[in-house]
């Protein structure tokens, strides 16, 4: 029997902190990112997902209990999956990734664990510092409404 899943190179974007602890999904294209949550999920490429939350067209479903978050406190969690990763984030903390506003400690943690992925690379982050280059203001509670953000 042949199986369905197809190989996909990851690539580093970043020789001084290269891809690890990566998982590969095969059911998305690589333009594309995938929000799961209780119920459901949504599909589409990180631009069209940050344009519907930002303008309120997009309702994200109540986020998943999981062990913890990669970024965040506490066990509530949106899964953030792309072609070549998947992140357990906070509610607030998955609109401040789609926003490329993370905290600088956040941007460190991910960058430890991940090593540099494209929503965190250095087109938007300074790597030295942590801080966001372009951050977009997107308030939390206008996406997320009555989830209690972390």
């Amino acid at each position: 029997m042949r199986s369905n899943i197809k190989n996909i190179a990851v690539l580093s974007v970043d020789e001084d902190f290269p891809a690890q602890n990566r998982l590969v999904s095969p059911d998305l294209d690589v333009s594309q990112v995938k929000i799961s949550f209780h119920g459901g999920y949504c599909v589409g490429t990180a631009g069209d997902i940050f344009t519907d939350l930002s303008f309120g067209n997009l309702h994200l479903g109540r986020p998943l209990v999981v062990p913890g978050c990669d970024v965040g406190e506490g066990n509530l969690a949106y899964v953030f999956q792309t072609t070549e990763l998947s992140l357990w984030l906070s509610p607030s903390a998955l609109i401040r990734l789609v926003a490329r506003s993370l905290k600088a400690p956040e941007y460190f943690s991910l960058r430890s664990r991940y090593g540099v992925f494209y929503e965190i690379s250095h087109g938007f982050y300074d790597s030295e510092t942590g801080i966001a280059l372009n951050p977009i203001d997107l308030s939390p509670e206008k996406c997320l409404g009555q989830f209690e953000l972390r």
